[in-house]
């Protein structure tokens, strides 16, 4: 195995790994790019807030996302704390509207400009190996298409998102805040609308909007505990709650095929430390958002930018990375107060055991005046 030598090695290419990437090597530091997957199985589709989309256009990478990749998310449309619908019409406001992503084909654009602005990347690759520190150098294998591969860099991404991978374990424990799932359907639109719905029921919530190629995405969220408990027939649970709602269910295809639904974790997960030793954590895998708040996506490219900056100032010995661990910091203490305040504006389930947990939970923050706002889908 012949090694290979990049200034930062970036684990994980989703938005917040291409992010990093992108951005390092537009300011001239070599970057190697490694995703797991070929960026060709389904992935769950995803509404994007307008902050997101301006985002997108002040990095300019906005022009390469063209109809196969989203269309336009006009508002949200939310039934929560009451039967009466509520439309936030994103018209209305200063930055336009969002999108509704494919995100499959949203994360292999980004990491397609990544690859063109000069960054390595290496779909299909996966660690092998624990990174080890040698001389001031991370040290570390992956295999590709087979192959076995040896690397090194000076600076570590963890960008493998919220559940992450063994291999980087020991670099920072995940703090899980709660045991929220997401069991997805997606098939054919039955409707045309542009609005993301996201409605409350007794056990949880529901999102569910229309994305690119005439596909629809509905999620059911709940804790894990609470769906496999609930009926002996999990999709009978899942369309028995779907029943629930007023928006969601005009939304499921006629006949739909439910023993195809798909679960993927949705909780808050926090890194005890996202940043050491010549090494930090961006997106997901520096801390999860709940999918209520709409921020997933916004903050994967806020970190990826932010991390990408002072890793360069780092490694050119002008800074220090307190910057970047401070900012995660205030963002995840923003965000658990938000969470908070949100779950309790729902009155009508609290003996609940979903409900009741969300309004009983107490939060280790040191400044409570949350910016609410930014909790796109209410």
């Amino acid at each position: 195995m012949r090694p290979s030598d990049y200034a930062v090695a970036v684990i994980g290419g989703g938005p917040a790994g291409c992010i990093t990437a992108l951005q390092l090597v537009r300011s001239g530091i070599s970057a190697l790019l490694l995703e797991a997957s070929e960026y060709g199985a389904p992935r769950l589709g995803e509404t994007l807030s307008p902050h997101a989309s301006r985002y997108l256009a002040q990095l300019g990478i906005a022009r390469h996302a063209d109809s196969r990749i989203r269309q336009s998310a006009n508002g949200v449309l939310s039934v929560w704390g009451s039967r009466k619908p509520r439309v936030t019409d994103y018209w209305l406001g200063v930055h336009g509207a969002g999108w509704h992503v494919d995100r499959a084909a949203f994360d292999r654009m980004l990491a397609e400009t990544a690859r063109k602005a000069g960054a390595t990347v290496c779909p299909g690759s996966r660690l092998v190996s624990v990174p080890r520190r040698n001389r001031k150098r991370w040290v570390f294998e992956f295999t590709r298409n087979g192959q076995r591969f040896a690397c090194s860099c000076r600076f570590l991404v963890d960008a493998t998102g919220r559940t992450g991978t063994p291999w980087l374990g020991p670099l920072s424990p995940r703090i899980v805040h709660d045991r929220l799932i997401a069991v997805v359907w997606t098939g054919k639109s039955r409707s045309s609308s542009p609005y993301l719905s996201v409605e409350s029921v007794s056990d949880g919530w529901f999102s569910s909007a229309n994305l690119p190629h005439d596909q629809t995405t509905i999620a059911y969220m709940t804790d894990s505990d609470l769906y496999r408990g609930g009926c002996q027939i999990t999709s009978d649970l899942w369309r028995c709650r779907l029943n629930q709602t007023a928006y969601a269910r005009e939304r499921l295809e006629i006949g739909a095929d439910l023993s195809k639904l798909r679960i993927v974790s949705a909780a808050t997960v926090i890194r005890a430390t996202p940043v050491g030793e010549h090494w930090c954590a961006v997106g997901d895998a520096a801390f999860s958002h709940d999918p209520l708040s709409g921020l997933g996506v916004h903050h994967a490219l806020q970190s990826g930018a932010h991390a990408a900056s002072v890793i360069k100032s780092f490694l050119t010995g002008d800074a220090a990375l307190n910057s970047y661990k401070s900012w995660i910091a205030r963002s995840v203490q923003e965000y658990l107060v938000s969470r908070a305040q949100h779950y309790a504006s729902e009155y009508r389930w609290r003996s609940s055991p979903f409900w009741k947990r969300r309004t009983s939970q107490t939060f280790a923050v040191t400044n409570t005046s949350s910016n609410s706002s930014r909790f796109a889908s209410l």
